[in-house]
């Protein structure tokens, strides 16, 4: 070495061993992003001179799109302060987001049978959503009013079908769903965020869990001990989103297809 680089936009200088003159003085090119501009070149853009300095810019204003990271998911990025920072989820409740299909799908509890004269049969929940969607790394988690603790989870999986206008059901038994007064569930996102908190005979506030510190939104209509079997808890209504659809029952039980009342548009 012959002369030491003054900084990241100077070279160093090496004796070329055909001369006892050190070469000239070479420079980074202008416009090279140099300091802060190597991890943020479009929030905190600086840049070579072309004269062997770092030339510390302005930073971009708040809100200027900067590079993606690929996933929809975590929103749109953009600069603040300096750094290129995540937009946030593009989804909003009751919406989640799925990365696979780069989209905000909507799912949604459509349909409860929990309990029935003698020993209880056939438990389970039905879900609905928008078809195609993946029900990969989604759960069901059970909650029992009394203390407000969670007492088991059911994993879902599949693909939503089509079933009418591009929307579609699907049903996960359960045996042992515990019997109200009040209980309830919470369907979660792959991501962990809870969709739908919601209860039956009662509503009370999730201790432990998922849905920890939530009050369960009571669907209004319930089973019982003397129901017949082959009843259940359902939504029906028309439209295509959780919100359109209210709930009655018990009535005759339609596991895994759209349920009588209900038109899906």
């Amino acid at each position: 070495m012959c002369r030491p680089a003054t900084g990241e936009c100077d070279f160093t200088e090496t004796c070329s061993g055909l001369s006892a003159l050190c070469p000239s003085d070479a420079v980074v090119a202008a416009g090279t992003p140099c300091g802060a501009g190597v991890a943020e070149p479009v929030c905190d853009p600086d840049t070579c001179d072309g004269m062997g300095s770092c030339t510390d810019a302005p930073l971009a204003p708040g809100g200027t799109p900067c590079t993606s990271d690929g996933a929809f998911c975590t929103g749109p990025e953009v600069c603040q302060v300096g750094t290129c920072q995540s937009g946030g989820d593009p989804c909003a409740l009751p919406a989640a987001c799925d990365e696979s299909g780069d989209a905000c799908v909507e799912v949604w509890i459509n349909e409860l049978h929990y309990d029935n004269v003698s020993t209880d049969q056939s438990e389970g929940v039905e879900v609905a959503g928008f078809a195609g969607t993946d029900l990969t790394g989604w759960t069901l988690v059970l909650y029992n009013g009394s203390g407000g603790g969670v007492y088991g989870t059911i994993n879902l999986g599949g693909t939503i079908p089509d079933q009418q206008a591009g929307l579609g059901t699907a049903f996960f038994a359960q045996p042992g769903l515990q019997n109200g007064a009040p209980d309830g569930l919470a369907l979660v996102t792959p991501a962990g965020v809870v969709v739908q908190f919601l209860s039956y005979e009662g509503s009370f506030t999730a201790t432990s869990g998922p849905a920890q510190g939530l009050l369960g939104v009571d669907i209004g209509v319930e089973e019982e001990a003397t129901s017949p079997l082959g009843l259940s808890l359902q939504l029906t209504g028309t439209g295509s989103s959780y919100a359109d659809f209210t709930w009655t029952g018990p009535v005759a039980s339609s596991p895994g297809s759209i349920n009588a009342g209900q038109t899906f548009q």
